[in-house]
């Protein structure tokens, strides 16, 4: 019986090859685009689920709340904080283990080998209690208790040992040491040899030290394991269930800490799920080093609702032309069930056809993935997302749907025209299916809901990344690059700028502690306000003298720094946002400030005017820059002149200084547009999913109106015979569908501006979402269907009429 539903559901494919055609392909690509936004979310939420235990690992971030200042979130805290929650909640917490960025792109060597590390943290020898890191060679309970032990990935120790098998080997490491300002050679053992580190790892690391080993900048802090203020680490814990309750095992914080943690009352702990850190981190200041690949699940749902759409309008083309051919097989039908066929019969051979072509479209939407491949990563997609077509929990569910799919797509033609009385059919009365039906014109309409909608989302995605990259942050990113001096050259930067200088083509340098373009770190100032000193939680960094002029910052009062000042730090920069802020106003030059941690205050000797040193998502906040030489980061002013001669004389000369680090360098502009990475691909691929949208709903509209042109083929040719023009003939062809297309530009148009405007809330500076960008959209997908149904409605209309005519 199976056999014979086949062979007639191939045959009748065959019989109508055109809209076999149109459907197959139009479900092909539905199916395709759905399939990569399922495997990719499918990736996206496998962060961090490889480890044993992830269901019982949480991160403690921390949330600074001092008065005057704007609230901001971090994924570091303080030392102590590990051993406190063990201590303090035993019942709760069976172990921590604390995460410490100590050095990042320096140099380890093995004799004449030398490798450049990208990240290590110094971990404690917890690691692997809390972590499921798989270790390939040495113990998990001693590798991080040497203080000058090592930890390497597979990759790494291949990289400097040409062997995975480097248990009980030395490396060097040299630098500059903050205490002699001189060179110095660090060896280490190494202790353990992990497995390459999973793609799908928040972290992402080349290293691991002993957690004796402390970041550089600790040198003047000596006591940091018992500083409760400063958010020096990344501390993990392992929660004795995966049914403890962390919302009140946070408010039980605040009053165990208080006695402990002086200023306690303005800072906020918060237990993250291990699971959530990729996705989950929306609000919460991360860098690629507390958070690798961060990407916002939010864009994940809203790209899982655009992959269903297309499937849908696939699935719905495929219901319109299937319902409307079925009215050409009433006669069929009639005969079938006039010869004994029942109802059951028909239906189940109308769903072995939409099933056998739901599936041909399957394959067909596997080599389209296969041929798109190579172009995926070109739209940031992760193709190692890829991998899990063939995993059994991914292919199992995939053919379910398929299946269900194909009984969807076919139920309402197959039940429709089950239910055709036959007498009627064979005595010539015109039957439902090929007469109008109410619910085609109702698809259509919804298809081109969603593909108008998205076609202004993407419009609206468009210009607000335009005009985040347009906007002046008040100061120059242009022609600027940046070098990482690192931690351990925090002396040598005055002899790289000196250096630098002097090679023809850079046109400018200055040194600083931090980048801007995505936060500053929030050490607060002291100042004084009416003879008395107070206290304010801000953003600050450090810089020479030449640091505002590279910039092109613009003063609102005073001066810059003096060529002396960076010698004893004596000087400050603000900006007017924290002049206002302290209630100085128009008299902040002469006042005195200091950063917190420093004994002595500063004089302000200028007011710069605000500028963004963070992204466009945050409002311009109160910043303090203070004079200094002693900085771990270089930027180059440089000539497009002759480019490639003046970077080769920048790394002859970086060289020369810099030994323990490569010559790598970022331009400002390009560091600029990855702190947007997120919101641009989100732009893309919303477009992706519009053009799709359009491009499938359009396949259906062509081919309904082959058919409807095929249904009038003799009123067309009694209307030109009367005199019709081919314009007159077309738009009676055409007119019915650009009226569903307006239809749904009416609709569509107030679902696009609540999306959208909901987007935009997440930007402090953001466009304003006007008339226009709906009618542009309105009238992009008119015009698209207006010029596809208006091909084959001139094809029709050209036609000569005698032919048409003969027949009847």
């Amino acid at each position: 019986m199976l056999k014979n539903y086949l062979s007639l559901a191939f045959k009748n494919l065959a019989r109508r090859r055109f809209v076999a055609g149109i459907n197959l392909f139009g479900l092909s690509v539905g199916i395709a685009v759905s399939t990569l936004i399922a495997l990719f979310i499918r990736y996206d939420g496998s962060f961090d689920r490889f480890h044993e235990k992830a269901e019982r690992i949480v991160r403690l971030n921390t949330t600074m709340r001092y008065p005057g200042a704007s609230e901001s979130s971090s994924a570091f805290s303080s030392y102590p904080m590990g051993p406190f929650l063990q201590e303090n909640f035993e019942k709760d917490v069976e172990t921590y283990c604390r995460l410490t960025p100590v050095d990042k792109d320096f140099i380890l060597q093995n004799g004449d080998t030398r490798v450049t590390v990208r990240q290590v943290f110094s971990a404690d020898s917890t690691f692997f209690r809390v972590f499921g890191f798989p270790l390939r060679q040495g113990d998990p309970l001693q590798a991080l208790t040497q203080p000058q032990g090592i930890v390497l990935t597979r990759k790494m120790a291949e990289s400097v040992f040409h062997t995975p098998d480097a248990l009980g080997k030395t490396l060097s490491k040299t630098y500059v040491s903050p205490l002699t300002q001189h060179d110095t050679t660090e060896y280490f053992t190494v202790t353990g040899v992990l497995e390459d580190l999973p793609a799908t790892s928040h972290l992402q690391f080349d290293a691991l030290l002993s957690g004796a080993q402390k970041p550089y900048w600790a040198i003047w802090n000596p006591g940091i394991e018992k500083d409760w203020q400063v958010l020096a680490t990344m501390t993990y814990m392992l929660l004795r269930s995966d049914k403890t309750d962390r919302v009140a095992l946070e408010q039980q914080i605040p009053e165990t800490l208080a006695p402990r943690m002086q200023g306690a009352q303005f800072v906020a702990h918060h237990l993250q799920a291990l699971t959530d850190i990729h996705g989950g981190s929306r609000g919460l200041e991360t860098d690629k080093i507390s958070n690798a690949g961060r990407f916002d699940r939010q864009y994940s749902e809203v790209f899982g609702i655009i992959g269903l759409f297309v499937l849908l309008i696939a699935a719905v083309n495929y219901a319109n032309l299937s319902t409307i051919l079925a009215g050409k097989r009433a006669k069929e039908i009639a005969i079938r069930k006039a010869i004994g066929a029942n109802r059951r019969a028909v239906i189940v051979q109308f769903l072995t056809e939409s099933v056998l072509t739901t599936v041909l479209a399957s394959v067909l939407a596997g080599l389209l993935i296969v041929v798109a491949k190579s172009g995926l990563s070109e739209l940031d997609y992760p193709v190692a997302a890829l991998d899990a077509l063939s995993a059994p929990s991914f292919v199992v569910p995939a053919l379910v749907s398929i299946l269900a799919l194909g009984v969807v797509a076919g139920a309402y033609p197959a039940f429709f025209i089950g239910k055709t009385a036959p007498s009627g059919v064979l005595r010539g009365q015109k039957n439902a299916m090929t007469g109008k039906n109410s619910v085609i014109p109702v698809l259509v309409t919804a298809q081109f809901v969603v593909a108008v909608t998205l076609i202004a989302s993407t419009l609206i995605c468009y210009r607000q990344i335009q005009f985040l990259q347009k906007t002046d942050p008040g100061y120059s990113r242009e022609q600027i690059l940046t070098l990482d001096l690192g931690m351990s050259n925090l002396f040598k930067g005055q002899l790289v700028r000196e250096k630098m200088e002097q090679v023809p083509g850079v046109l400018g340098a200055t040194v600083s502690d931090q980048v801007m373009g995505n936060g500053l770190i929030q050490n607060g100032v002291r100042y004084v306000y009416n003879g008395k000193a107070e206290h304010i939680a801000i953003p600050c960094m450090a810089a020479d003298e030449q640091f505002t002029d590279l910039y092109q910052m613009k003063l609102a009062a005073g001066r810059t720094f003096s060529k002396d000042a960076t010698e004893n730090a004596s000087e400050y920069l603000i900006n007017e946002t924290l002049a206002r802020r302290i209630g100085w106003n128009d008299n902040a030059v002469g006042q005195q400030i200091a950063i917190a941690w420093q004994p002595g205050f500063g004089t302000v000797v200028g007011v710069l005017k605000d500028f963004h040193f963070n992204s466009l998502h945050h409002k311009i906040e109160p910043v303090c820059i203070r004079a200094a030489n002693m900085a771990n980061s270089i930027s180059l002013k440089v000539s497009t002149a002759n480019l490639p001669a003046t970077l080769r004389q920048a790394e002859n000369a970086w060289k020369t200084i810099i030994t323990d680090r490569p010559f790598e360098y970022a331009w400002v502009d390009e560091q600029f547009a990855q702190v947007y990475k997120s919101e641009a691909q989100f732009s893309r691929l919303t477009g992706m999913g519009a053009a799709l949208a359009v491009f499938i709903a359009c396949l259906g509209l062509l081919g309904l109106v082959t058919f409807m042109a095929e249904q009038r083929v003799k009123e067309i040719g009694i209307r030109k015979v009367l005199g019709a023009s081919v314009a007159a003939i077309t738009m009676l062809l055409a007119r019915d569908f650009v009226k569903l297309v307006l239809v749904a530009f009416v609709i569509a148009s107030p679902m696009a501006y609540y999306f959208m405007n909901r987007w935009l809330a997440d930007f402090a500076y953001r466009i304003d979402i006007q008339w226009w960008m709906f009618a542009v959209a309105g009238l992009a997908a008119v015009a698209i269907a207006f010029l596809t149904v208006g091909f084959q409605s001139v094809k029709a209309a050209l036609a000569n009429p005698v032919k048409s005519l003969r027949t009847e």
